[in-house]
């Protein structure tokens, strides 16, 4: 079914990669969004770069904290 209705398609170009930059926050930051909807609140923190030997750590006090 799938070749039947894209089986002529051509490929694409391959998309540009996309890079993003995150400045550094040296402090806290803090956004209010008022609309009709439920309410949310979302707390973050630093933690170290990815493959970093402390992830699991965290991710262990990251259930605890919010799972109980």
């Amino acid at each position: 079914l799938a070749e039947k209705y894209f089986g002529d398609w051509e490929r694409g170009p391959e998309p540009s990669r996309q890079t993003t930059f995150e400045p550094e926050q040296k402090g806290e930051r803090r956004v209010t969004v008022e609309f009709d909807a439920s309410p949310m609140l979302l707390i973050g923190y630093h933690i170290p770069a990815a493959g970093h030997p402390d992830l699991p750590s965290l991710d262990a006090l990251s259930d605890i904290l919010s799972s109980g």
